[in-house]
């Protein structure tokens, strides 16, 4: 959170933005009313205020006026520069993070220090975490809202993760990080759910998965409560801790096939995601999805070797490269069960 940090401090040297506005408004109506009655003046040959005056008090609210432009003009450029770093900086920091994941499992990997304890640190605890707290800060830039985002996984946790078709009407999702931007209470209610040992629901009962799960590249509602026929498993939570979600999904390989979970973006506030930048924010969540997406293959994949050693040996001897295990995009071996029965 340390770029959205800087970029509010940024933004708090403009504090008297009011009263500049108000400025600029006054001097253009000055402006605009001293001509007006100069010409009033000349033309019925009236002398209600001195010509002399009047034009000083022109010149000088147009002056005034085109001071304020120019100072709205820089600022508009400085701020559209400021967002700008934002953006690239996050980014970067995202994929530059999976760079880091990928070099520190491998080295474990090739150590024989790797566990699944650690595994699971470097992939959920570091990268996913700091993914998605970079989230919020793009997010939170794009949309002028205070956002939150979380992985949502089709569980169990390993299944979801299996090569296998998966059946809407048994599949559960549970949440498996949040950012730091979410709300505490909401962070103690998820916290209070997984030492309770029940994070999971499921994922029919939820209309935003469903309909991903179904087929749908995204799902997005800025306002869920009016949402017509919305349903979900955390249904008090809909208006006390988010009013407008934007949701893509994360597939096994490549763009589509199956689904192994979710990228979510929730907001208190309504019309948290305007139309006009519908595009430009699933955009967004669909980058940072697939940069997840082998963060998650990764993880599968070494899980895999820890759990059951000869898997390498098998997958060479099956002619299945697995010096690469997240390479493999091509979503034809993944085809998707669809429809909402499982044959």
């Amino acid at each position: 959170m340390a770029l959205w940090d800087h970029y509010k401090k940024f933004n708090d040297k403009h504090l008297n933005v009011h009263v500049m506005n108000l400025l600029g408004i006054l001097s253009f109506a000055l402006t605009v009313v001293s001509v007006v009655v100069m010409a009033i003046q000349s033309i019925w040959g009236l002398s209600f205020f001195s010509p002399f005056w009047l034009r000083i008090v022109s010149v000088g609210s147009l002056f005034g006026f085109v001071v304020w432009f120019v100072k709205k003009w820089i600022k508009y450029r400085s701020l559209s520069k400021g967002r700008l770093t934002v953006f690239s900086h996050s980014y970067q920091g995202v994929n530059y993070g999976l760079s880091r994941l990928l070099f520190s499992i491998d080295s474990k990997y090739e150590d024989h220090t790797l566990t699944r304890e650690s595994l699971e640190s470097l992939v959920f605890d570091d990268y996913v975490q700091s993914a998605l707290n970079l989230l919020d800060g793009i997010m939170e830039i794009a949309t002028g809202r205070k956002t939150s985002a979380c992985l949502m996984l089709v569980s169990p946790p390993n299944e979801g993760l299996v090569e296998s078709k998966l059946c809407l009407e048994t599949a559960l999702v549970f949440t498996r990080c949040r950012s730091a931007g979410t709300q505490p209470a909401r962070l103690q209610q998820w916290q209070e759910a997984r030492d309770n040992n029940k994070p999971y629901s499921p994922l029919s009962g939820n209309t935003d998965f469903r309909e991903i799960f179904r087929g749908s590249r995204y799902f997005l509602s800025n306002d869920l409560q009016n949402h017509t026929n919305y349903e979900t498993t955390s249904l008090n939570n809909v208006g006390e801790f988010y009013n407008s979600t934007l949701v893509v999904p994360i597939f096994l390989r490549g763009s589509t096939g199956q689904v192994i979970g979710f990228l979510c973006v929730d907001s208190e506030s309504y019309s948290a995601f305007p139309e006009r930048q519908h595009s430009e924010n699933i955009a967004v969540l669909a980058g940072i999805s697939q940069l997840l997406q082998i963060a998650l293959r990764e993880y599968k994949f070494h899980l895999r070797l820890l759990e059951d050693p000869a898997y390498m040996l098998s997958q060479t001897d099956a002619g299945i490269s697995t010096k690469h295990p997240n390479t493999d995009l091509n979503p034809d071996k993944n085809a998707q069960l669809e429809g909402a029965s499982c044959r």
